[in-house]
């Protein structure tokens, strides 16, 4: 009896130790290396490289599911959402990207409006006052009415693709797509530059429910011949019961 017990205690810490720390502790007890970690490698960021230039070849982002628990691995929110956040800009605390040179550049993807991103940009902004802090709970309290997905680290030539003149061909080429749904198009673009690459934010309205019976998502997009596509596995993005976007 005593040795099944054992057996027992040995595989409940065994399983305990496997989850992910965003299950198993509060965002408030979040370090910045488990902050980094949720902004750069988690099931709601996917990083992946894309080449060429002005007039190459068109380049595919990438297939495989989200960071975290397989596939391609990807500050805090300043009032709208769907606003680029200022910590976006490709340090190696944060989001990432930027990283050029012969082989193209790594951008990084993240759905800024789940709700583990959100509790880790608040904690990154407020720290130990995450918890306490009135601002802070309004932020993650506030419920918003679409997905925001963000690309940092975007070379500078695929910025004019949002420019106003071409910003309805940006938004038509840009969608949500799981098997058995009309697409969901992105709806509004955003852009921030700096240093060569720049930060682009599409907001998808909530029309569309996604669940974990959809098995993934893929988000998609075509910066003139640049085209980005990355599909993300919806039971990895379980966070508190649900899928989180």
């Amino acid at each position: 009896m005593l040795k099944k017990f054992s057996t027992l205690l040995f595989l409940c810490a065994l399983c305990l130790w496997a989850a992910d720390f965003w299950s198993t502790k509060p965002f408030t007890d979040w370090n910045e290396k488990e902050v980094a970690k949720i902004l750069s490698d988690s099931p709601w960021t996917a990083k992946f490289t894309i080449s060429g230039g002005p007039g190459a070849p068109p380049t595919i982002g990438g297939g495989g599911g989200g960071g975290g628990r397989g596939g391609g691995r990807g500050g805090g929110p300043q009032g709208d959402s769907t606003k680029a956040d200022p910590g976006i800009s490709g340090d190696s605390s944060g989001f990432g990207g930027g990283s050029g040179g012969s082989s193209g550049t790594t951008v990084t993807l993240i759905w800024q409006t789940a709700l583990p991103i959100r509790q880790a940009l608040v904690k990154r902004q407020y720290g130990a006052e995450a918890g306490t802090s009135p601002e802070a709970k309004a932020k993650l309290d506030r419920v918003d009415p679409f997905y925001v997905l963000t690309l940092s680290g975007m070379p500078g030539y695929t910025l004019a693709s949002a420019q106003a003149d071409r910003k309805a061909s940006l938004l038509d080429s840009t969608m949500l797509t799981v098997a058995g749904k009309p697409p969901l198009k992105a709806t509004d673009v955003q852009v921030s530059g700096g240093r060569g690459t720049g930060v682009v934010s599409f907001v998808f309205p909530k029309t569309t429910a996604f669940t974990i019976e959809d098995k993934e998502v893929e988000f998609s997009s075509k910066f003139d011949q640049t085209v980005v596509k990355k599909k993300f596995k919806l039971k990895d993005m379980v966070f508190n019961g649900k899928v989180e976007m």
